[in-house]
């Protein structure tokens, strides 16, 4: 089996839609929306022959190949000042961390070793690097600094893990982890360890041994969004940063993914199908809901699936994917109203593979929203 294929049906293992029903777009991703106006968006264009990163402008200009070659090239992620971009690559033969600079210049290899390399993100500083290693056989998570510098083992265990997802201080990372469950079950789990490898504490466990997925830091770090299946539905939950306190945000018996917090947390945009049967729940719309549950709104109410919504900073507007046009394109969608507006064109399918932070420089402050695909950095 190919190394990438490997990292692909790990994370649609752990993503909320691989495992319960409805099918992302993009099969997994991660990101964070900064300006509406003036940012640029990453994202990957899958067409025969492999996948390659691609930059464009937010309103769908200025495309812009950044990667080529054989051998996928993978999971982008912006620097918090948005020069720089980190990605997955099978260029060399196995799945490993590269930088490059945003224009696609001076690619770097971080990471070198036998087993894959993948799911990087920036700390909030863009003074270091999370990322999920295979090195040891088991999926671990380690950090180093930018420059590839300075490895740390953040966790040793053996089960699996989904990607590390930074903290808006960079002081913890939460995860997904495959922990037992009861009977032998082996359940998604939403865990947190401190950015030096201590303190690793499963938060969700206790709270059911239903599976867990789409962990995700609220802009100000107090809460965690995430999202737990049970008999065929999945609902959205926040709780306190250590766990206490959870909240049930909807309370129906239909598919709510991809939760993704709004730049300023007073807002949650997610993907739900809410057919009456289990055919039409396959479908999805984005809606958007207040952060305390109220005030649920269908965005896009089309015929077609949509799905891995990704604000921008402003909070004005929503990018997604859409098979609206038979393959899986980019679109943006204002809050305000009027028609969705598709960005991405041509004969591939976009998408942007796994997770990474990315800046909010509007509000000074790290902002990460799980589950889009969509990957954008305020421009200069």
């Amino acid at each position: 089996m190919r190394q990438v294929a490997i990292a692909k049906s790990l994370y649609l293992a752990i993503g909320a839609v691989g495992v319960f029903g409805m099918t992302s777009l993009s099969g997994m991703a991660y990101g964070a929306g900064p300006k509406l106006h003036g940012e640029r968006l990453l994202f990957v264009a899958t067409k025969e022959g492999g996948s390659q990163i691609h930059a464009m402008s937010g309103d769908g200009s200025s495309l812009r190949v950044l990667t080529s070659g054989p051998g996928d090239n993978v999971e982008p992620a912006w620097s918090p000042d948005g020069a720089r971009v980190l990605f997955t690559s099978q260029r060399d033969g196995n799945m490993e961390v590269y930088v490059m600079d945003a224009d696609g210049s001076n690619v770097k290899r971080l990471t070198n070793e036998r087993r894959p390399d993948n799911a990087a993100s920036w700390s909030p500083d863009g003074r270091r690097i999370a990322f999920r290693s295979y090195r040891d056989r088991h999926a671990n998570l380690f950090v180093m600094n930018a420059d590839g510098s300075g490895l740390q083992r953040l966790t040793d265990t053996s089960y699996d893990k989904g990607p590390p997802i930074w903290s808006p201080d960079g002081r913890q990372l939460v995860f997904l982890g495959f922990v037992d469950g009861k009977g032998g079950r082996i359940r998604s789990q939403v865990l947190v360890v401190s950015a030096d490898g201590t303190g690793l504490k499963d938060l969700t466990s206790v709270l059911s041994d239903d599976p867990k997925s789409s962990p995700s830091w609220s802009p100000d770090g107090g809460k965690i969004l995430f999202a737990a299946e049970k008999n065929y539905s999945i609902n959205i939950y926040t709780m306190n940063a250590d766990g206490t306190n959870p909240v049930r945000l909807t309370d129906n018996r239909y598919i709510n993914s991809m939760p993704v917090w709004s730049p300023d947390g007073k807002r949650i945009a997610f993907v739900s199908g809410r057919g009456e049967d289990k055919l039409d729940r396959a479908h999805g719309d984005i809606f958007v809901m207040n952060a305390d549950g109220t005030g649920v709104t269908n965005v896009t109410r089309h015929p077609k699936h949509d799905d891995t919504p990704a604000w921008a900073a402003d909070g004005s507007g929503l990018y997604f994917l859409s098979l609206r046009d038979g393959i899986s394109q980019i679109y943006r969608m204002s809050l305000s109203g009027g028609e969705a507006m598709r960005l991405s064109a041509g004969g591939s399918q976009d998408q942007a593979p796994v997770p990474f932070l990315a800046s909010n420089r509007t509000a000074g402050k790290s902002a990460v929203a799980p589950l889009t695909s969509i990957i954008a950095a305020n421009s200069k």
